[in-house]
């Protein structure tokens, strides 16, 4: 996901580079305004990556998760851009999510791997529907609180 956070919208139009999304094949221009919907988008992605990571630490043993942690929140700013402060609270939030779930809990949760990854592919899925029609402008659905981000091709437009 290439989620550009409004106040950077902001700043780069100031300094003359407005940025762009490739949607569909069609290269709409980002405002450098927060659109309306967006941050409430950007809630429920965050609350989708807390689940994906809690999923993700019930995989692994206990004695590693904090070092599995860092690195799903290294992964989150490096690669997903996320800020610090937003890779820590999904990573922390995830950690003490897991550390309220009983052992059996965890088998179970192990179990019902395949259910659950397509169960965050469905909401994935959903996201990036809902960011699609915040860009371009389109009413969201009502049901559409429950699914999250772009998977728009975001950039300065100068390539």
């Amino acid at each position: 996901m290439n989620y550009i956070a409004p106040s950077t919208r902001a700043t780069m139009s100031l300094l003359g580079s407005p940025l762009v999304a490739n949607i569909a094949g069609e290269t709409v221009a980002l405002p450098p305004h927060e659109m309306p919907g967006e941050i409430e988008w950007w809630v429920e992605v965050l609350k989708w990556h807390v689940r994906k990571t809690f999923y993700f630490l019930a995989s692994v043993p206990p004695s590693e998760r904090i070092e599995k942690l860092l690195q799903v929140e290294q992964s989150l700013v490096s690669k997903s851009q996320f800020h610090t402060l937003e890779a820590q609270a999904v990573a922390e939030a995830a950690l003490v999510s897991i550390q309220d779930v009983s052992d059996e809990d965890v088998a179970n949760l192990t179990k019902a791997r395949k259910l659950i990854d397509d169960q965050l592919a469905t909401e994935w899925s959903a996201l990036v529907s809902r960011y699609t029609k915040i860009i371009l402008g389109e009413e969201p659905a009502e049901d559409a609180a429950n699914v999250g981000p772009g998977d728009a091709l975001v950039s300065s437009g100068d390539e």
